[in-house]
């Protein structure tokens, strides 16, 4: 096990060239959303080279990575920082204690990936319902009129099919699984 957060970083699939960052910002330059980040993507490979486990597990700016891998393509170091984002979802996924809105995300999280892992596609109405169900149930109350008029006009299905071979998506999520460290 690694004695520091890099080290631990580091010890992941994706996240063994964390170090070879220069910090010229091309990832967050890059990123579609890092308007609407706190921690940017080179501030937050200063912050884990910095050792500071605790204040990038807690922020939700790792929950905001659309994984379009744009700062992974345009990286000059060849720094896959998607995955990198993915390593630090799941060490803060998997930490004991959680912040209220850190636990709605990773809830919102882990039923959006049980639903593709049980179903091989997205249902809308499934995932509402799941994560309601995970955190707040009173709020499909909140929910009941949108979901009622999207229903209406076709935009949303109640129960929808799945993929045909279930088995050959839950091998590919599998391995992928396997391949992040997960």
């Amino acid at each position: 096990m690694a004695k520091d957060f890099a080290g631990e970083v580091m010890s992941y699939p994706g996240g063994e060239k964390i170090l070879a960052c220069m910090q010229c910002g091309t990832c967050t330059g890059s990123c579609p959303v890092s308007h609407n980040m706190q921690y940017t993507p080179r501030k937050l490979i200063a912050l884990i080279r910095a050792n500071q486990r605790e204040k990038v597990l807690s922020s939700l700016d790792i929950w905001k990575c659309v994984s379009c891998y744009t700062c992974t393509a345009r990286c000059p170091r060849g720094i896959k920082f998607t995955d990198i984002m993915y390593i630090l979802k799941n060490l803060a996924w998997n930490k004991e204690e959680k912040g209220a809105e850190v636990k709605e995300i990773s809830a919102f999280y882990d039923s959006f990936q049980k639903l593709i892992e049980s179903r091989g596609r997205m249902n809308e109405s499934q995932l509402v319902f799941r994560y309601s169900f995970r955190t707040n149930p009173i709020k499909l109350l909140e929910f009941a009129p949108m979901g009622l008029k999207l229903m209406s006009k076709g935009r949303v299905a109640l129960l929808s099919p799945g993929v045909s071979n279930r088995k050959q998506v839950q091998t590919i999520l599998k391995m992928a699984g396997e391949r992040r460290g997960a």
